[in-house]
């Protein structure tokens, strides 16, 4: 099970190691898988054009394309469909 959606995180190579992103500068909207739910707040996601995942706050993860703050977040209810963490044989990626 995962979720169809959209994010508007910046992806940099100093938080993640990848990406072409600048930390705290507005980033494109880009549509996102998530993955994971660890039952808090972090969630792993896949990035359209980007390889391997990303454990990013859910607050960043909506449901329709647009900004935080304009457009709604997934629910605890949709949320809680998903797994606590990955398969074992998906790489693990650094937290934010």
């Amino acid at each position: 099970m995962s979720l169809s959606g959209f994010t508007d995180y910046p992806f940099s190579e100093q938080e993640f190691g990848r990406g072409p992103d600048t930390p705290r500068q507005q980033a494109p909207i880009r549509a996102i898988e998530v993955l994971t739910w660890d039952r808090n707040k972090y969630v792993d996601v896949r990035v359209e054009g980007f390889e391997g995942t990303f454990n990013i706050k859910a607050g960043y993860c909506y449901n329709e394309a647009g900004r935080c703050g304009d457009v709604p977040t997934f629910t605890l209810a949709e949320l809680e469909t998903l797994p606590r963490s990955l398969p074992e044989d998906e790489p693990q990626s650094l937290a934010i």
